[in-house]
């Protein structure tokens, strides 16, 4: 089924806790043909994620940028409300945001990824026509070790890392179409998975 969305107009959102899974399922969308950016504007790989991250470096800086104001960082926001996000904060993106969401607009379908969206969806829902959300979820426990061989984390603030963007990611996206991948059967039974994400996104 490559290419078979192309008819499709839907917005696609991925987002989940940072390694849970999504740029394996960023990927596999763009596969299925949603446009996700152009070379110059794509994060390239990087030795913690060599097959690449199918993300966009624009909306991650602009993400991180948000974050950094709230004087946090993407693996330091215990402190993180989204009551933080006031209309100060939604008008420090006013000006980019519409510029990309305006340059994907050209590709329906498309798909744009980055786990901190868990936190700062609801500053980019203004923006969004249809979104369709891909919310990618993991076992706490595996996504700290994740961390820990990667980052050096402590296995407790990767657990703690997991709680908070899932708990908001959830939350953020509860009124939203919604579909769900698991990290797991992914990784156990990848051909039934996709087929099953493939058949939700045409439904």
């Amino acid at each position: 089924f490559i290419d078979s969305l192309e008819q499709n107009t839907m917005q696609i959102i991925v987002l989940g806790m940072h390694r849970s899974g999504t740029s394996v399922v960023a990927r596999i969308l763009n596969m299925m043909g949603a446009y996700f950016a152009l070379e110059n504007t794509a994060m390239p790989p990087t030795t913690a994620n060599p097959k690449g991250y199918w993300e966009r470096e624009d909306i991650r800086q602009l993400n991180d940028r948000v974050i950094s104001g709230l004087s946090m960082s993407w693996d330091n926001i215990s402190d993180f409300d989204t009551k933080l996000l006031t209309p100060e904060v939604h008008q420090s993106i006013e000006t980019e945001a519409p510029k990309i969401i305006f340059g994907l607009e050209a590709h329906r379908p498309w798909m744009t990824k980055d786990p901190r969206f868990c936190l700062l969806l609801p500053l980019w829902r203004p923006f969004l026509e249809i979104p369709v959300c891909v919310y990618v979820y993991r076992s706490p426990i595996q996504v700290a070790q994740s961390l820990n061989k990667r980052g050096g984390f402590p296995i407790t603030l990767g657990v703690a890392l997991w709680e908070k963007y899932n708990l908001y990611g959830l939350a953020n996206t509860a009124d939203l179409s919604r579909i769900l991948v698991s990290h797991e059967e992914l990784m156990r039974n990848p051909i039934a998975t996709i087929k099953k994400l493939h058949q939700d996104l045409l439904d």
